[in-house]
């Protein structure tokens, strides 16, 4: 199943892209290259919306022990 994610702002760092509007597909769970003349099954409109790389299982601690020392004090 090839996924159309159309005009949304991309901002990817690592590739040096900040807040173009572009198309994205995606095929198989993956961002994936356009194929000339491919069936597209699905398309978002994303105008006005933000795509940008997933924050995958975001939660962190970034204290120590002693940083709960310090909130006692």
């Amino acid at each position: 199943m090839l996924i159309k994610l159309s005009g949304g702002k991309v901002y990817d760092p690592a590739n040096k892209v900040s807040g173009e509007v572009r198309d994205i597909y995606v095929e198989g769970g993956k961002i994936v290259a356009a194929k000339p003349g491919a069936r597209v099954d699905e398309t978002y409109d994303l105008k006005g919306r933000i795509v940008m790389a997933g924050a995958i299982d975001p939660h962190t601690h970034i204290g120590g022990g002693k940083m709960t020392i310090a909130r006692m004090l």
